[in-house]
């Protein structure tokens, strides 16, 4: 009876800390809630263009496939079973609103000591002149 008591006060206990942990994440005026909201909510959005044909083909599903030198993105711990001396891969695409998207990499296996490889993504953006309500048509100034 004792066991029980002591579960049921534990439960109890339990459930209030959650639910006044959850009422201050609702709550907009809480000293843990930061006034400006959204912050960082569109940095680093390129890391959703995935790289490869077969692994956007297939959705993104492709990390428990991931053998070939695409799985340096998807997962790395598939270069591990990569066959061969090592591979290497170049994609290039032009994307939305002249923007463009580059990635690289190069995987080298070096037998009982397991592989090695490098990756690197560039996203890149045209220059767009700076406007401002004084001046619409632009500063002079690039961004």
């Amino acid at each position: 009876m004792k066991g029980i008591k002591r579960s049921l006060l534990s439960g109890i206990i339990l459930t209030f800390m959650i639910w006044v942990t959850f009422g201050f994440a609702q709550n907009n005026n809480s000293p843990y809630v930061s006034s400006v909201d959204r912050v960082g909510t569109t940095a680093a959005q390129f890391l959703k263009i995935g790289a490869g044909a077969r692994p956007i083909g297939m959705g993104g599903a492709y990390s428990a496939l991931a053998t070939d030198i695409l799985s340096i993105y998807w997962n790395p711990a598939g270069l591990s079973r990569g066959v061969g001396n090592g591979e290497a891969i170049f994609n290039h695409a032009a994307w939305l609103a002249d923007t463009q998207y580059d990635f690289a990499a190069f995987s080298m296996n070096l037998g009982y000591l397991g592989s090695v490889g490098f990756h690197i993504i560039s996203f890149r953006t045209p220059e767009e002149p700076v406007r401002t309500i004084d001046h619409p048509d632009g500063t002079g100034q690039m961004w």
